[in-house]
C-alpha cells in the first residue's frame, strides 16, 4: 500500500508509471510480477492514463492510495549477488551494470 498524502503530483504520477512498467514487462525473466492493483481516486488514473492531467493542474486527495500486490520473491539480491559474482570469476567477466 503506498499513501499518497502529503506527496505532490509527479510523485503519484511516478508511482503510477511504476505499474505501468511492471505491466509492460509482465511474464519477463528476473522481473517481479504485478498480479493487481487498485489507486483509490479514480479521476487520477483516468487524468493521469488519458494524458488530460498535467503536474500544474495535478491534484492529490489527501485520502489516495495505491493498492499493489506483488508475486513473492524467493531469490532475493543477496542471495543472487554471490551467484553472480561466482559466474563472473569463472569466466573472467566483468559486472554489466544492466544487469542490476
Amino acid at each position: 500500500m503506498i499513501k499518497l498524502k502529503g506527496c505532490d503530483f509527479s510523485t503519484g504520477l511516478g508511482f503510477y508509471q511504476v505499474i505501468e512498467y511492471l505491466n509492460k514487462l509482465k511474464g519477463k525473466n528476473n522481473i517481479i510480477q504485478l498480479t493487481y492493483y487498485e489507486v483509490t481516486d479514480k479521476t487520477f488514473l483516468t487524468g493521469v492514463t488519458k494524458g488530460s492531467m498535467t503536474i500544474k493542474d495535478g491534484r492529490i486527495r489527501d485520502d489516495e492510495f495505491i493498492f499493489m500486490v506483488l508475486e513473492y520473491g524467493e531469490i532475493d539480491l543477496a542471495h543472487m549477488l554471490p551467484l553472480k559474482w561466482k559466474e563472473m570469476d569463472t569466466f573472467n567477466l566483468d559486472m554489466d551494470e544492466n544487469w542490476l
